[in-house]
């Protein structure tokens, strides 16, 4: 692990390095560290992944009432 790299972006960039199908299995992960107490510029990049995730896993709806939660 990089010693100027917290752990929340870490996460961050390991679920931005994975394929479509990968993401898709991360779904209830993301959806936990959404409850979880970290900073906002944080959450709305993991809000931006799960997006992609439900739509990747084809639920359409739901990809797009999260995206609307940050317009």
């Amino acid at each position: 692990m990089d010693l100027l790299t917290d752990h929340e972006t870490m996460r961050i960039l390991k679920w931005t390095d994975q394929s479509a199908d990968e993401l898709v299995k991360c779904i209830d992960d993301l959806q936990g560290h959404m409850k979880r107490d970290i900073p906002g510029y944080d959450k709305l990049k993991i809000q931006m992944l799960l997006a992609e995730a439900l739509t990747f896993k084809g639920d359409d709806w739901c990809a797009k009432s999260r995206k609307r939660i940050h317009e």
